[in-house]
């Protein structure tokens, strides 16, 4: 759809996760909390924190299982 290579889409899912097998160990809200209330991007991480409440009120995961990296990255390529 994008034109993107096949081969570089699984290259940066082995690099950022391991395949999958390394999804990060920082809570995503506090993370994004964190970064939110920092000051140098802000405006940026509030509105990725309240996207990450969204999914969290609508049932998609709980809060405790919601894991990330430092930066609040989630998911198979964050």
């Amino acid at each position: 759809r994008y034109g993107v290579d096949p081969r570089v889409i699984v290259a940066l899912w082995g690099i950022e996760t391991n395949f999958g097998q390394n999804m990060g160990n920082y809570e995503v809200v506090e993370a994004l909390a964190t970064l939110a209330y920092d000051g140098r991007r802000s405006a940026y991480f509030r509105g990725e924190l309240l996207k990450a409440l969204t999914i969290l009120q609508e049932g998609h995961i709980n809060l405790h299982a919601m894991k990330g990296s430092w930066a609040g990255a989630m998911g198979q390529c964050q």
